[in-house]
């Protein structure tokens, strides 16, 4: 598993927010993420628990802030300064951090000293932001001869990255120390808790983390016709509602008919990404309002607010000239992940020839990115889809599988930026539904997929070969692929021959069985065949009962192949997800469902290894997506 340090700036919330935009796009793909910066950790509360560290350091300053957000210079001097006074216990510091915690990638936005760490490291390092602090301080400090050397230092810093990226609202001049920056869409957060929209009408007052304009707030809230919503503690109107720094603002943003701001990256990304009207107070010199004010000039719900209204009738008119509606232009979080993805298999693999496999099963998919040259693994990840769980009658209930699963969209859009030769298998669920086939066929025109819904007999191939480094020499060995609607069991036979059986049942047609340990046993009951010295468990089923079991999360057991567990502990896990299923210790119905097939699972393999008489099993964390890259690369 990969794991990627993102360094967030130390400046307002705007760089802080666009990392965690992007961090949750890099866990969407599989990657795991520390988050480096001074920033408040709750910036990052909607990324998903166990898949990132958030760790709390000072790399840079940006600008000092005084009276009206205007930028103070000699506190702003004053503090580089001193920063370049510690910049060889910074890098040392990083340096080894990054050593230690065995980084695979630093991600910059923008400071600068962490490149210096990452080469020392000997780590790839990539950049990305609409302007780089050489272009701020260079015109910040034009009339300031002592600071050139200071300014190209950090541009010389710059020069050094890997690679260079350029979200939209950016130009290639705001960023003078980007070399050749790969021009990219939007960078902004989804809204992953979204309120309940409200009757009145909306006016939503926010100035990033540095903050606030000095405004008459009272003459803004005679003049709305509905509540305002800021994070001033001093106005006392009756339709003023206040904020907490620590509130949600994306979501905020979404229920709001104006929003009323400064210009700043993530606020405007935000913005326009939820296609709202925004009326924008710019600060006087500041190099980077002017570009992004640009980047905004043709979004035909903003308007600049050059002169600040000095009554309500004022405020009046500036709100009722405003557009009712915006335009909505979408995030492109996922294609930035994919592209740099990609870049960073260029750094580490030269002319790397790719495959990738996505493996659709009942409810989950599972993606491998395989390097056919070496005939190894570069990357994997899974999703969960739930087809089976959301069936009607004999039809899956989807018209559009990639727009209706939004994960599965993200894991498209990332991998469709990566240059590899596209497949995907369809499993389970996907032989049985009426509707599956045309479904599939739509995704693989979409995604330009190569598609198949394969057979049992093709799946039990494809689990003996992901199972198949695993065999011990000269023992015979009963391969289990535990699915959704289907469990294949499979068995080499003399020379490169195979055998075996499909059970038309999986933990979702065990989950609705009135008997469910009955339906295992008589499906059991069809294994005629001989002996076996060892079972193995193939696939994300096995997988996730290793993670209950050792209570480890599961993207950090995919790199081992050398587990095994034990009957003795299938049968303390089905115990203790029973007792808690009684005692009602889950906090939502997906998460209880997931617990109740795991115990199924662990009783289906229970019996499995009590008809051949073992009392362990061998997991393999590589399935059919896998074993389907090796199959194709004999």
């Amino acid at each position: 598993m990969y794991r990627f340090a993102l360094y967030a700036s130390n400046h307002g919330f705007g760089h802080a927010t666009r990392m965690a935009a992007l961090a949750a796009s890099l866990i969407d793909f599989g990657i795991y993420v520390f988050i480096c910066t001074d920033r408040p950790q709750y910036l990052y509360q909607d990324l998903p628990n166990g898949k990132w560290q958030y760790r709390q350091c000072r790399i840079d300053g940006g600008v000092v802030h005084g009276k009206n957000l205007t930028a103070d210079l000699d506190a702003t001097k004053a503090m580089l300064l001193d920063l370049f006074a510690h910049r060889d216990d910074i890098v040392s510091r990083e340096t080894l951090w990054l050593r230690q915690e065995r980084i695979d990638l630093v991600i910059s936005d923008i400071p600068f000293l962490v490149i210096e760490a990452a080469g020392y490291a000997q780590i790839p390092v990539f950049g990305i932001s609409n302007f780089d602090w050489a272009f701020i301080y260079a015109d910040l400090f034009k009339n300031d001869p002592q600071m050139q050397v200071v300014i190209n230092t950090i541009y010389g810093l710059y020069r050094r990255m890997d690679r260079s990226y350029l979200p939209s609202l950016g130009t290639s001049q705001s960023v003078l120390g980007f070399r050749n920056p790969i021009e990219c869409g939007l960078l902004a957060r989804r809204c992953i808790k979204p309120r309940p929209e409200t009757e009145a009408k909306t006016l939503s007052i926010m100035f990033g983390g540095e903050g606030n304009m000095d405004l008459d707030w009272q003459q803004i809230c005679e003049a709305w016709d509905g509540l305002v919503y800021s994070t001033n503690t001093s106005c006392t109107a009756h339709n003023h509602r206040l904020m907490q720094a620590s509130d949600d603002f994306l979501a905020q943003i979404q229920i709001s008919d104006l929003v009323l701001c400064k210009p700043g990256y993530s606020t405007f990304a935000e913005i326009l990404s939820a296609g709202k009207p925004m009326l924008y107070i710019p600060r006087t010199s500041y190099p980077e309002e002017t570009v992004l004010i640009d980047g905004v000039r043709d979004y035909p719900a903003g308007k600049c607010l050059d002169q600040i209204p000095t009554s309500v009738e004022g405020w009046k008119e500036v709100f009722d000239s405003m557009p009712r509606v915006g335009k909505r232009i979408p995030e492109d979080n996922d294609a930035i992940v994919g592209r740099m993805f990609q870049d960073f298999l260029d750094v580490r693999i030269d002319n790397a020839n790719l495959m990738s496999v996505f493996d659709l099963g009942s409810n989950n998919l599972n993606y491998c990115l395989w390097d056919t040259q070496n005939r190894k693994v570069l990357h994997r990840c899974w999703i969960n889809t739930y087809l089976a769980r959301n069936m009607k009658g004999n039809e899956l209930d989807y018209t559009n599988l990639s727009n209706q699963i939004p994960a599965l969209k993200s894991l498209l859009e990332c991998d469709a930026q990566i240059r590899s030769r596209k497949y995907l298998i369809a499993t389970g669920i996907s032989r049985i539904a009426d509707n599956a086939a045309s479904l599939i066929r739509d995704l693989a025109e979409e995604w330009k997929l190569s598609a198949k819904i394969i057979s049992a007999k093709e799946e039990m191939k494809y689990a003996l070969q992901a199972a198949s480094h695993l065999i011990p020499k000269n023992k015979q060995a009963l391969i289990f692929d535990i699915g959704g609607t289907s469990t294949e069991l499979v068995w080499r036979k003399a020379g490169r021959g195979f055998a075996g059986i499909s059970l038309q049942l999986g933990l979702v047609s065990l989950a609705g069985h009135s008997e469910p340990e009955q339906a295992m046993q008589e499906a059991l009951q069809e294994l005629t065949c001989e002996t076996f010295d060892v079972l193995i468990g193939v696939g994300l089923t096995a997988t996730l009962l290793v993670s209950m079991i050792c209570n480890e999360n599961p993207e950090e057991i995919l790199d081992k192949n050398d587990l095994k567990l034990s009957r003795d502990e299938l049968q303390a896990l089905a115990q203790r997800i029973s007792e808690d299923i009684m005692n009602k210790q889950f906090s939502s119905h997906d998460e209880l469902v997931t617990h109740r097939s795991m115990m199924m699972a662990a009783k289906f393999v229970t019996l499995l290894l009590d008809r051949f008489g073992q009392s362990d099993f061998l997991v393999c964390n590589e399935g059919i997506s896998v074993g389907f890259a090796r199959w194709k690369t004999l």
